[in-house]
């Protein structure tokens, strides 16, 4: 499957996250940017893939506006300083 990205890059995915949703990852790292960061809010195989991340201890990471758009929309954030765009900060 191939995405185009806001700023026109074309990525190609080597499997489908619906396939990897039992691997183990040393990172998951999301993207960010506007309305990319709200699907992968509401993709449940992702969020099940992060909370495990979590449980075990291993590492996530969000840039732009994924670290407030999922990460703490899921409570993946709490006790655990973050810096996003926009800002969480009200």
């Amino acid at each position: 499957m191939q995405i185009t990205t806001s700023r026109k890059i074309k990525i190609n995915a080597d499997c489908l996250l619906k396939d990897c949703v039992n691997e183990t990852f040393d990172l998951i790292a999301l993207p960010g940017g506007m309305p990319g960061a709200e699907h992968l809010r509401d993709c449940k195989e992702l969020i099940e893939m992060l909370k495990k991340q979590k449980d075990s201890g291993r590492f996530y990471a969000a840039i732009c506006a994924s670290p407030a758009v999922v990460l703490e929309h899921h409570n993946l954030l709490t006790g655990k300083k973050a810096t996003c765009y926009p800002s969480m900060a009200g």
